[in-house]
């Protein structure tokens, strides 16, 4: 789906999270946010420095300070590495020392509840929730500020999730980390968000606290999906 004129402000330190019908630019709007695509117009600013205007090479610091974590950790992950390999590798890549890497990446595996006993399974000898616990945890090794999230709940099931909710407030908390949250589900929003974009057509058609959002539909008698909040806002 092409963006079409998006705007979006994320404060640091919070989670804004981005809502709205399949093919309504939500994962298009994060990868390029995360420069993982590149826009043909327009300007993404991070950290006081329009990204958009770098080339890669002016593009490293700031790959370290965004991270991306997909829907799949599955198919995210080398299936060849084994989970300390998998957790360091950003580190070996960054040249760190091999004792260091290997320290700070069990340090991170515990961080996210991995057991370090763990460190030597392939990602096909955990389960979906460790799995995604795997993600994270390579996503936090260069300490980044930014964390995107694309569907990373949706292939759990809800016990689980609660379980990756509660991880994510817990790190949000301990490091200052920033989210922006994609997801489809809004019955999970309430419980991870500070505000919600909604997007339709490429568009955000509204920014709101997520409180607000609730208080709104709940008023209607609305049954909650992306759908359902994106005809109210664009009153379809």
């Amino acid at each position: 789906m092409a963006l079409d004129g998006v705007s979006l402000t994320i404060t640091r330190g919070t989670t804004v999270a981005l809502t709205g019908p399949s093919g309504s630019g939500k994962s298009t709007l994060g990868r390029c946010i995360a420069r993982l695509e590149e826009p043909t117009s327009g300007e993404i600013w991070f950290d006081g420095q329009n990204i958009s205007a770098l080339d890669d090479r002016g593009l490293v610091p700031f790959r370290k300070q965004i991270q991306f974590i997909f829907q799949d950790a599955g198919t995210a992950l080398n299936p060849r590495f084994s989970a300390i390999a998998i957790v360091e590798e950003p580190l070996v890549i960054a040249g760190w020392n091999p004792q260091n890497c290997r320290r700070r990446a069990l340090e991170i595996m515990d961080q996210v509840q991995l057991s370090p006993t763990w460190a030597k399974r392939r990602p096909s000898e955990f389960s979906g929730g460790q799995r995604q616990r795997l993600a994270i945890a390579r996503a936090l090794t260069l300490e980044p500020q930014l964390l995107i999230l694309d569907e990373a709940l949706s292939g759990v099931d809800v016990s689980i999730q609660a379980q990756l909710v509660n991880l994510l407030l817990q790190l949000q908390n301990a490091l200052g980390l920033t989210y922006l949250f994609i997801s489809h589900d809004l019955r999970l929003l309430p419980y991870v968000a500070d505000q919600v974009a909604i997007m339709n057509k490429g568009r955000i058609v509204e920014v709101c606290d997520i409180a607000d959002l609730y208080r709104q539909e709940m008023h209607r008698g609305a049954q909650l999906s992306p759908e359902g909040v994106t005809q109210r806002v664009t009153g379809g």
